[in-house]
């Protein structure tokens, strides 16, 4: 035999309300889960294709002195916010503190990176 309780209208009631309040709270921490993880990963992707655009704005397109360039950039800022790749056109790296690998990266990829070709035929990767 069934405890009574369970039988009541107002237990079920109850029942309904908690479920209804489980499924709100999960459906919200999901959505705040999902915007915050959003803003970080654009806010990133733009902030690496801004440091690539003025890397290439302040220099004149040769390898050897996006390379120059990049170096003092670590010198200034200290603690390293971005990672560089930086190769002459015959495909030597000339500063680097990323794989070689990142230069033909795959855009789904953990490592978000953006690339340009220099006007030498270097290759810049940020």
């Amino acid at each position: 035999m069934r405890p009574r309780l369970l039988r009541t209208a107002a237990f079920r009631l109850a029942l309904v309300y908690a479920g209804l309040f489980t499924a709100g709270a999960v459906l919200l921490a999901g959505g705040f889960d999902w915007s915050v993880s959003s803003y970080a990963r654009n806010r990133l992707r733009d902030d690496v294709a801004d440091e690539l655009r003025l890397l290439l704005r302040s220099t004149d397109g040769r390898a050897a002195e996006v390379a120059q360039r990049v170096r003092l950039r670590e010198q200034a800022l200290g603690a390293r916010q971005f990672r560089y790749l930086v190769l002459d056109p015959a495909g030597r790296v000339l500063t680097s503190d990323l794989p070689v690998s990142a230069a033909g990266a795959d855009p789904k990829a953990a490592l978000l990176t953006r690339a340009a070709r220099l006007q030498d035929g270097g290759r810049l990767v940020v």
